[in-house]
């Protein structure tokens, strides 16, 4: 089963360039549907081994693996040595991250980068408050926040909480936006400039990260929409459009990628003016769906994926609670967490678009596990740390 990233890849490899078919709907034409790292990560391991997608995914095993890292420092940093062993233990062994590798989406790398970004926050952040110096941490945020927003944008909800955190309580909050952040959002901007040229050249359109923004809130409002690209018995929005609304829909599709997802724009933004009331509903049940369980995807409704989840849910809970009692809360996660909600809650449901929430579940998790631990470590919640 080949999904866009690999469909895309394929016309790469047979010479029919960064090009999308719109799975058969209008003609190949050059696409800007998603950055293009991930799709030529696809067409490496592609054109290595043909349709045999296992050296994909074991490539795609070894990165994810790379994440124990900054998660055990991650959770050294913010709370002791034994939170920070239980999450790189949590994350390593959860069972969406482990599946979530076995499939040709970009969101492993993200969740990946994501850790490594917080990483480098945290020691950038204890450098500024202990005097150090910060340029080598500074530059490498911005590598990291360059390559990432070229494997997926929604790594600019982190890059923000980021610099919400640095900005948080600075004694000299304007020398830190000048020194930090500004060069951290500079290096990011220069990563663009190539994707933004060739989109400019190709479709003669300003297209700073991807087309496909219309096509999403579409898919999440609309006649038979349940909030996800899905309805409940498991198809595609797309494909199972009832008749003649489909006849009718499909017959002013224009040719042009953008102006396809100015289409489906409009037609989603009709149909929310029309139905405010069903759009207040879809979007509360996308609520439900990024705090508890998406009912149209085949996964979630395994035990696999349930029991883990809800008692990653709880332990965070009792972590939030110890946390707000003891202040000890900073703004990255809280920043991050309301970010891909508000981004995604009002317009499209997936459960691996919440897979950097989860990432901050687990280490809330982390915490209240080693809480319950014997005594040994700091009792202190959220205090700076020294260098790793």
């Amino acid at each position: 089963i080949y999904y866009e990233y690999m469909l895309i890849a394929r016309n790469l490899l047979d010479g029919l360039g960064y090009s999308y078919d719109d799975t058969g709907y209008t003609i190949m034409q050059p696409t800007s549907l998603f950055p293009p790292l991930y799709v030529y990560w696809c067409a490496l391991f592609m054109g290595l081994s043909a349709q045999n997608f296992l050296p994909l995914y074991l490539g795609q095993a070894l990165i994810g693996a790379i994440g124990v890292v900054p998660a055990f420092s991650i959770g050294r940093r913010l709370f002791d040595k034994r939170a920070g062993w239980i999450f790189a233990g949590l994350y390593a062994l959860y069972p969406e991250m482990i599946v979530l590798v076995t499939r040709p989406v970009p969101e492993f790398a993200l969740v990946v980068l994501v850790l490594w970004l917080w990483w480098c926050y945290l020691v950038l952040r204890d450098r500024l408050r202990e005097g150090r110096g910060t340029r080598l941490v500074t530059m490498g945020m911005g590598l990291l926040a360059g390559t990432g927003v070229l494997v997926k944008e929604t790594i600019l909800i982190p890059v923000l909480a980021a610099f919400v955190g640095l900005l948080w309580k600075a004694d000299q909050p304007r020398r830190v936006l000048i020194r930090q952040v500004l060069p951290i959002a500079g290096i990011m901007c220069l990563f663009l400039l190539p994707w933004i040229w060739r989109n400019w050249e190709v479709q003669n359109r300003f297209i700073p990260l991807r087309t496909g923004f219309g096509l999403n809130l579409w898919m999440g409002n609309n006649p038979i929409s349940e909030g996800t690209p899905y309805t409940l018995d498991g198809g595609k929005v797309r494909f199972t459009l009832p008749s003649p609304y489909r006849e009718q829909f499909e017959s002013g599709l224009p040719q042009d990628e953008q102006d396809r997802d100015d289409y489906y724009l409009r037609a989603a933004l009709d149909y929310i003016g029309a139905n405010p009331g069903q759009y207040a509903l879809l979007t509360a049940k996308r609520l439900w769906y990024f705090i508890w369980f998406d009912p149209t995807h085949h996964f979630t409704g395994h035990a696999v994926y349930r029991v883990p989840y809800i008692v990653v849910l709880l332990l965070s809970v009792i972590a939030v609670v110890r946390l707000v009692r003891s202040r000890g809360t900073d703004p990255f996660m809280i920043v991050t967490y309301l970010g891909f909600a508000v981004l995604y809650v009002p317009v499209i449901s997936l459960p691996r678009y919440r897979i950097v929430p989860v990432a901050i579940l687990l280490l809330l998790a982390a915490y209240a596990l080693a809480r319950w631990l014997p005594p040994g470590g700091r009792k202190t919640a959220i205090a700076p740390a020294g260098g790793d």
